[in-house]
């Protein structure tokens, strides 16, 4: 396969590294992410490796607090884990949806609350 650059990937974050990326090849290019492998090289040391990384579409994670200062959590099968867990209502943002208008659908679609309130913690 021929490395392909991956749209997902934002170059911002790429500005504090301490090395260069050489290329970057898309193994594989799903539904809900990537696997892409980037060669790179150490400015300092020279020395090359590769690293492995798992690419996401934006997502949210809401963490709803109940005005008696219970948190609520929702109870849903995994299947990497092949269980049910307990976690934060979360999904990814649609295309052309803002972050705070998922963070409140994905609420009311898995947990049945409607917020009041958001407050963007990240």
């Amino acid at each position: 396969l021929a490395p392909t650059p991956s749209p997902r990937r934002d170059s911002r974050r790429r500005r504090k590294m301490n090395y260069d990326v050489l290329s970057s090849e898309v193994l594989y290019d799903g539904k809900i992410l990537q696997l892409v492998v980037d060669k790179i090289r150490y400015r300092e040391s020279g020395r090359a490796s590769a690293r492995e990384v798992v690419v996401k579409d934006d997502f949210v994670v809401a963490i709803p607090l109940l005005p008696d200062g219970r948190l609520v959590l929702v109870n849903q099968f995994r299947h990497p884990f092949a269980a049910r867990t307990a976690t934060f209502p979360a999904g990814r943002v649609d295309a052309g949806e803002a972050p705070e208008n998922a963070a409140a659908r994905e609420l009311e679609e898995e947990a049945g609350y409607k917020c009041a309130k958001l407050t963007k913690l990240a």
